[in-house]
């Protein structure tokens, strides 16, 4: 044994100087430490409470032990030719079987015995394997203490030629329990299981086999390789539950896996031989138990710390599931392997354990399963099972089995368990299920390449994967459920908020036995090809759609139709849903719909012959003879140009507009062509109002409305005159303006605001008498106008003549104004998938009269002036032109009237300040009113289009007029205003501040 611990030890220190990283910061050398120091004690528990005893004389064991012998030892051909070479005793022959298993025939190059890694969890396993023997107080393997121990003679020492026992048997002395090549052969198996859990089931089948040699060939009996087995079953477990000494082998088998990947030059599942070699289950009880069944363990009848040994195995599975797994995998108890079983003492269950079978997974539910498939559980897993794992035995029970974690988890095995329930991650069934209760998808997905023979509902974000596989149930598909993939399904109900995808992204078909209903809500996700593939859902019996829709996506995408996709496949058809004894009702919807392109649904009434499918007969025969010949049978999907026009869609006035002349571009023009694949109705209403042009509309309307201020400028010269105190004949003045308008949308058009700012600038003198004046005024004013998505910028020069009278009380008033307008407008165009840029440069000419007439009187301090003014204003702008895209428009002469007249009464009340100095306080309040047509319209064509009228928003019919003004005389001569004007009406807004300077002479 000393020997031993220096060998060890030398292996530590070389591989910390020629190791890989990760080997250089294993601390082996405390983990043996650790075993040395709990060796005695656990070979003291195994003798005393695990392996107590031999067959006793007399005993149903001593009789099967010896009918094994005699029937194994008549065994020939192959296996006595395997069971001779086993015969061996080289380690490197025992070895280089496991590396068959692992990696196949042949493959012994990949040989990992180099690996100081390798070496190191050999070196500690056999370390777990030594104990102090008391009769001799020297370290000595376990077997050897064991079999001086128990000193059972051989079967050829024991059994006559007869194969009978022996008189007084029991007093030949031997070595046969346990078995030696056995022992040794499951601590091969244990390095090389901890190494590659993957192949595990494998190994220690390889292991029982080895054991099962020995006794064909005659040198032991059957119990003494289940004693083997035993030993080296318990010794594993207590390694492995504890978590530091779990983790060096973890460490030290993760470094020997990297070698091999690197040999393999790929990943190590990838590496291992996929075996299809099934395990012999009989083999770890020879064949040898009683007829009748004996009951299955329990968790709790399993030992504790027996739980490790799936530890690498399961590393997502709590200790008590593992428990739980063992048990379930169990041999009879009431079978050779269970010789020494007493019930209630769970350290006689060692040899029941069924390790081969347990690597494969559970086989008996009592309770519902949890299975946590989590990131978290990493620290142990060296073959991915937390990511993907495969249970491969048929699991029955009362319980049910839960899916949780991101992992995915297939059930090869043909099962009878309660139900299953999916909420995260991919539970995969493979083989037949025939479950007692309804299961459910409630997040994750059940992907069924095999059967499943029970209800199933699906819904809250869960889908049900075809994957060629059936569902011979009900199936209910509820709110955020789908179902994928290519399968059969024997009926389905797709509830509100569900959908089914035959083939999910790629073209499928899904095959209902019975009936499929679609209600209200629902969705049929249907992929297309674009040679005539689709998906389609066939019907053995009925198809009921009470609502529901369909939405149409190109295959091998997850968006609907595109607009270019429905254009490029217009005049395709095809057969999405059938049903052989017919389609009662409709869906709701189709989608994609761009309003004039997009897919219909064609209920046809071909009777379909789907003979693939499963169909109740009678049932058939009978709907068949109560059919009437209309009875739609197939819905067929069709990408159409519909016959809708563009201004029947229209929504507004000027949309209708646009949307006539848009229906008389040919066919090829971008703009006709780009918004003939919009998809709702709105759509196709923003791009009528994005290429309408309103900014020219909203221009005319913004001049003429502006014009007042130029009138007003003049008339509010003569304004109460008779009252200044003024004897002046000459004056001249200049007046500073800034407003503010607001036109608000209707409607029809879109409102805009605008500023403007400027100043005039005129002088007057007086003619024939002082109480007869008359005027020339000029001024420059700047347009800012902001409408949708749209700007305009205009400079405007204004000149004029104004003049008036006052004859006793009454006062007359006129004038003509005239200004040129340089206005440039630009649109930002986006319609569909273009996008423009479109500017204009144009003039244009506005040219008003207007007059008023009054009545002044004074009273005191005050005077008051009722009044009434008419005005007549033409705007009349020259051809152009934009620059820009395809959207650019024409704009054609505009020649635009309003009248207005206004009534009201004009107050003032001056105030003597000094004796040089005065102020006097005016104000005006009035009704304004429009008359005639009311509208300012722009007259527009697209390039080579006819032409359309557009509108802004309309004058108000009627409006108030309120202005307030302070003047102050500073001499005789200067004075100085400042003033607020005010038009106030449904739809437009104007206030403005203004101040003057007038000079007397």
């Amino acid at each position: 044994m000393q020997d031993f611990k220096l060998s060890l030890l030398s292996i530590s220190f070389l591989s910390f100087i020629y190791g890989g990283n990760v080997v250089a910061s294993v601390d082996t050398e405390k983990t043996s430490h650790f075993i040395t120091s709990q060796t005695s004690e656990w070979f003291s528990d195994l003798r005393k409470n695990v392996i107590t005893h031999i067959p006793e004389k007399g005993s149903k064991t001593a009789e099967w032990d010896r009918l094994v012998s005699n029937e194994y030892q008549k065994i020939t051909g192959e296996r006595l030719r395997l069971a001779e070479a086993d015969k061996e005793q080289d380690h490197g022959y025992v070895y280089g079987t496991y590396i068959d298993r692992i990696f196949g025939d042949g493959s012994q190059d990949k040989d990992i015995k180099k690996s100081e890694s390798f070496k190191k969890i050999e070196q500690l396993y056999k370390l777990a394997t030594y104990a102090k023997d008391p009769d001799t107080s020297k370290n000595r393997s376990i077997d050897f203490i064991l079999k001086d121990d128990f000193g059972r003679g051989r079967p050829y020492q024991v059994l006559d030629k007869n194969g009978e026992y022996k008189d007084n048997y029991t007093s030949i002395k031997g070595s046969s329990f346990p078995s030696g090549h056995t022992f040794n052969g499951f601590r091969q198996a244990a390095t090389l299981a901890i190494l590659f859990p993957e192949k595990a089931d494998e190994i220690f089948d390889r292991a029982i086999e080895y054991g099962e040699s020995r006794v064909i060939v005659g040198a032991h009996f059957g119990t003494d390789t289940i004693a083997s087995r035993v030993a080296n079953y318990y010794t594993l477990a207590q390694l492995l539950s504890n978590d530091e000494t779990a983790r060096t082998f973890v460490d030290l088998a993760k470094d020997v896996r990297a070698n091999v990947e690197q040999s393999c030059g790929n990943a190590v599942k990838d590496c291992l031989v996929h075996s299809s070699k099934s395990n012999n289950e009989e083999a770890g009880y020879y064949k040898k138990k009683d007829p009748e069944i004996a009951p299955m363990l329990t968790a709790d009848q399993i030992p504790e710390t027996s739980s490790a040994l799936l530890r690498l195995r399961f590393p997502y599975l709590k200790q008590e599931q593992m428990r739980e797994i063992l048990a379930s995998t169990a041999y009879p108890s009431n079978s050779l392997a269970g010789w020494n079983y007493e019930k209630g003492n769970s350290n006689s269950t060692w040899g029941l354990i069924n390790l081969p079978k347990a690597y494969n997974g559970p086989t008996n539910f009592t309770s519902d399963f949890e299975v946590h498939q989590d990131k978290e559980n990493l620290a142990y897993d060296m073959g991915g099972f937390t990511s993907f794992d495969i249970w491969k035995n048929n699991i029955d029970g009362v319980g049910g089995l839960v899916k949780k974690g991101d992992g995915t988890l297939v059930l090869s095995g043909n099962n009878t368990f309660d139900r299953v329930n999916v909420e995260s991650g991919r539970l995969m069934l493979t083989g037949i299920n025939d479950y007692k209760a309804v299961s459910n998808v409630k997040g994750g997905s059940l992907a069924i390449s095999g059967e499943l023979n029970s209800g199933l509902g699906v819904g809250n974000g869960g889908v049900l994967e075809l994957l060629d596989g059936k569902v011979n149930a009900q199936t209910t598909i509820d709110r955020d459920g789908l179902i994928i993939g290519n399968g059969l399904i024997k009926s389905a109900e797709i509830n509100q908020g569900g959908s089914i995808s035959p083939g999910e992204l790629a073209i499928g078909k899904i095959k209902i036995a019975d009936n499929i209903s679609f209600e209200k809500g629902s969705s049929y996700l249907v992929n297309i090809g674009n040679t005539g593939q689709s998906d389609v859902i066939e019907s053995g019996n009925t198809v009921t759609l009470n609502g529901g829709q369909v939405k149409i996506s190109l295959e091998n995408t997850k968006n609907l139709l595109s607009e270019s996709e429905v254009r490029s496949l217009v005049g395709s058809q095809y057969k999405i849903l059938t049903a052989q004894n017919g389609i009662q009702g409709k869906f709701d919807a189709v989608e994609p719909n761009y309003v004039f392109f997009g897919t219909a649904l064609d209920y046809s009434d071909n009777k379909i012959a789907n003979n693939d499918i499963p169909i109740n007969r009678s049932l058939a025969n009978s709907i068949n003879s109560q059919n009437s010949t209309n009875v739609a049978h197939e819905v067929n999907l069709k990408i159409v140009r519909n016959d809708r026009t563009m201004s029947s869609v229209a929504s507004t006035a000027n949309n209708r507009q646009v949307a006539e002349a848009i229906d008389g571009l040919n066919i090829g023009n971008p703009i006709l062509e780009s918004v003939m694949l919009s998809s709702n109705l709105g759509e196709v209403n923003s791009a009528f109002k994005a290429l309408s042009g309103q900014i020219h509309a909203d221009v005319v309307s913004n001049q003429l409305s502006s014009s007042r201020y130029l009138r007003d400028a003049g008339l509010n010269r003569l304004q109460l005159s008779t009252t200044a105190n003024n004897e002046a004949e000459k004056a001249v003045w200049a007046n500073y303006l800034h407003s503010e308008q607001k036109a608000l949308h209707d409607e029809n058009a879109t409102g805009y605001e605008a500023s403007i700012d400027g100043f005039f600038l005129g002088g007057e003198t007086s003619v024939i008498n002082d109480q007869t004046k008359i005027g020339l005024m000029g001024g420059y004013t700047r347009s800012s106008l902001d409408g949708y998505k749209s700007t305009a910028k205009s400079d405007n020069f204004h000149l004029g003549i104004y003049g008036g009278t006052q004859i006793d009380h009454l006062t007359l008033k006129a004038g003509y104004g005239f200004t040129l307008h340089d206005i440039d407008t630009q649109r930002s165009v986006a319609y569909m998938n273009q996008s423009d840029q479109n500017k204009a440069s144009y003039k244009a000419y506005t040219n008003q009269f207007f007059s008023e007439a009054g009545y002044a009187l004074q009273f005191n301090a005050v005077s008051l002036e009722p009044f009434v003014n008419l005005s007549y204003v033409n705007f009349n702008s020259k051809r152009a032109k934009e620059r820009g895209g395809a959207a650019s428009l024409e704009i054609k002469n505009q020649n635009n009237d309003l009248t207005t007249s206004t009534m009201g009464v004009h107050l003032a009340n001056q105030l003597k300040l000094s004796e040089n100095s005065a102020m006097t306080l005016k104000g005006t309040l009035g009704w304004q009113h429009h008359y005639g047509n009311l509208n300012s319209d722009a007259n527009l064509s697209f390039s080579g289009g006819r032409s359309f009228d557009i509108g802004a928003v309309p004058f108000t019919r009627d409006g108030a007029v309120v202005n307030l003004s302070s003047e102050i005389a500073l001499k005789n001569n200067v004075s100085v205003s400042l003033g607020y004007n005010g038009l106030i009406s449904k739809n437009y807004k104007d206030n403005s501040v203004k101040a003057n300077l007038t000079w007397l002479f």
